[in-house]
């Protein structure tokens, strides 16, 4: 009995390691960022992307994005589920990966002194078969980061699941500052304090990995419809 209770927790441990797991599909993979100040009087905000896998980069700075930017202290009104894949962003502005100000970014939005939050859906792009992805983020002053609705990186925030408001908690942070593109910012000083953190040096990047399903999605649906049929795919399994 008591090898069949140790065998059902190891199960246990690994069902929940794999649920964690973001799936990677070969095509229409979706990357959500979202980016929060400390207060809204702050004097500049930004968060620049990178993701690869196996040696391929799959998303850089330069990055076709839709983005919206707060309009209240509440942080952005009407605005929830939008990491989601199903949600519609018709109605955001086009950007580029790396949204923010006074920040040398590459897609500026006005400094308003009401600035808590910017959200970031990002162009549909191709993965690579592989069983875990790096991740690296130039931000200021937190963010979290999304794949195809799993959370796959935190820094500097409250490590609470939910989504956060505008003043969850983020710790001042500056971010390398580097006018873009530039791919010398992934040479920047590495940084990986995840979760709230009072020790996160200014002009420092965090590089972590997190583990992925790769899944083929190479079939005849119509390229608008290919990542819903992916995610209904995954959870059919």
């Amino acid at each position: 009995m008591k090898q069949i209770a140790m065998f059902s927790a190891l199960l246990m441990a690994l069902t929940v390691y794999v649920y964690a797991q973001a799936p990677l599909y070969s095509e229409g993979n979706l990357l959500v960022v979202g980016v929060w100040n400390t207060d809204l009087g702050s004097s500049d905000e930004i968060a620049v992307v990178q993701i690869e896998a196996n040696g391929t980069i799959l998303v850089d700075e330069g990055h076709a994005v839709k983005y919206i930017q707060n309009g209240n202290a509440a942080n952005i009104a009407g605005v929830s589920d939008w990491m989601n894949v199903n949600f519609n962003d018709s109605g955001w502005s086009d950007g580029q990966n790396g949204v923010g100000y006074s920040s040398s970014q590459i897609t500026a939005v006005p400094d308003t002194d009401d600035e808590g939050a910017i959200y970031s859906r990002f162009a549909p792009f191709a993965g690579v078969n592989a069983s875990e992805i790096t991740i690296r983020a130039d931000y200021d002053d937190g963010c979290i980061v999304w794949l195809n609705e799993v959370e796959i990186l935190r820094v500097n925030m409250g490590t609470d699941t939910a989504v956060p408001a505008w003043d969850f908690g983020a710790v001042s942070h500056e971010s390398t500052n580097l006018p873009g593109p530039n791919a010398a910012r992934w040479n920047a000083t590495v940084s990986n304090l995840l979760g709230v953190a009072d020790d996160n040096a200014d002009g420092t990047i965090v590089v972590t990995t997190a583990p992925v399903r790769f899944m083929d999605t190479s079939t005849s649906v119509e390229p608008a419809g290919k990542l819903t049929t992916a995610w209904a795919t995954l959870k059919s399994l």
